[in-house]
């Protein structure tokens, strides 16, 4: 009888768009929310297509033999190109894709770069912005055009989500040329506006198709270069619900990371084939999880997105460390980038990035300079805001050891 019931309220729902609007309480239901690759089964669950598919059903599914993907999901975790999954550091923004490719039929480069920009969520770092940057080159390296857009995304507690986007160009454009966007469309997951349109740059002979697909992802098809992105933001109330972006590319063969010293703008996605062990120990670090840590904290590239103050000094003092004093800093100072209570109390309930900076900062002085003024800042902060973390020793041992040291005498090898 209740199933009747429900059923018959689903068809007395406002028909829009020639789609049956399902009532508010029920789009917390899972099959609302079932992602890109995946379908609803028996109104139940969702689940990816095909035994040939693999991912998260509420997010991307995807066939690996098809498509090289990236993706980088709430807290957050990232899968690289490779298909390696490891957990990043806090951070507030970071270079996620760079990569060029010959553009199919024509003589032309593509080139690709993604930045993110996250918001923080009670301790947590979630997803809020998107920039994707293209820019055309011909073959011999001369540019073409350039072109970028923004996403910003939000939702509510009823789980209706905006994704506001601003786009912009250069004629004839420039891998360095500054592109100034202006508002464009703003996407909303139901209730009306815009479900899809397409943004044509003039002069580059390329379209960017945007549509709200399934699982209310906004999804994004570049028909030059061949990527196909989505993001979704953060929704409440929904814990068990991926927020996140993907970019998915044509398959193409393994590269390798280049010799010599890493790129300080490596990305976070690296390259097909490129493993996070590699990067690891081009680092001189034991663990994948801190050399991933390493290139968002420092990966940022200034001539393109600016960076704080705060941002630019932390990212110099690790670049000072030797891989020894790097390996010691991420070991004895986990709980600064990795324990979300640390996070939330140190920053308080609002954004607090650049406090995070200073800290991480201080911790790369005192490592790598033997600062000892730097690791008494850091005992400052956490007495003055931090304090009762400290009295749980138990559930924070490295919290706990990192404030028994002495801050004097010279590197914390000699303490």
């Amino acid at each position: 009888m209740r199933e009747l019931v429900l059923l018959l309220f689903f068809v007395a729902c406002e028909v829009a768009n020639g789609q049956l609007l399902p009532p508010p309480t029920l789009i917390f239901h899972r099959c609302n929310w079932c992602g890109v690759g995946a379908s609803c089964r028996l109104n139940r669950y969702c689940q990816c297509l095909t035994s040939n598919h693999v991912g998260n059903p509420h997010f991307l599914c995807v066939r690996p033999d098809l498509h090289d993907v990236c993706q980088v999901c709430d807290d957050p975790v990232l899968t690289t190109q490779n298909n390696d999954n490891v957990a990043v550091s806090y951070f507030n923004g970071t270079l996620l894709v760079d990569q060029q490719e010959e553009q199919r039929g024509q003589a032309r480069v593509c080139r690709v770069r993604v930045f993110e920009t996250r918001e923080r969520v009670r301790g947590k770092s979630l997803p809020r912005c998107i920039r994707v940057r293209t820019d055309l080159t011909k073959s011999d390296g001369r540019p073409v055009c350039s072109f970028e857009f923004k996403i910003f995304g939000v939702s509510d507690e009823n789980g209706n989500i905006q994704w506001k986007t601003e786009t912009g160009q250069a004629n004839p454009g420039g891998h360095d040329v500054v592109i100034q966007r202006n508002p464009w469309v703003t996407f909303v997951n139901r209730g009306g506006g815009f479900r899809k349109t397409t943004f044509r740059p003039r002069g580059c002979n390329c379209e960017v198709k945007f549509a709200v697909s399934v699982g209310n992802i906004l999804t994004i098809r570049s028909t030059c270069c061949g990527q196909k992105f989505g993001f979704r933001p953060f929704v409440k109330k929904l814990d068990w619900l991926k927020a996140g972006f993907y970019m998915l590319s044509p398959r193409v063969s393994p590269q390798s990371l280049p010799p010599g010293d890493l790129p300080r703008t490596l990305p976070l996605c690296l390259k097909p084939g490129v493993s996070v062990r590699s990067v690891a120990e081009r680092l001189g670090l034991k663990s994948r999880r801190h050399a991933m840590s390493f290139l968002a904290l420092t990966n940022l590239p200034d001539n393109l997105v600016s960076e704080s103050s705060a941002r630019t000094a932390m990212k110099e003092a690790l670049f000072r460390c030797t891989p020894e004093e790097l390996q010691n800093l991420f070991e004895d100072t986990d709980f600064i980038i990795n324990s979300a209570p640390f996070i939330r109390e140190i920053s308080g309930d609002m954004a607090g990035y650049e406090t995070m900076m200073r800290i991480v900062r201080y911790a790369a002085e005192w490592f790598c300079d033997g600062n000892a003024d730097s690791c008494r800042a850091i005992l400052s902060a956490i007495e003055d805001d931090a304090s009762g973390l400290v009295n749980n020793p138990t559930t924070y041992p490295k919290l706990a050891a990192f404030v028994a040291r002495n801050c004097t005498g010279g590197s914390t090898a000699n303490s």
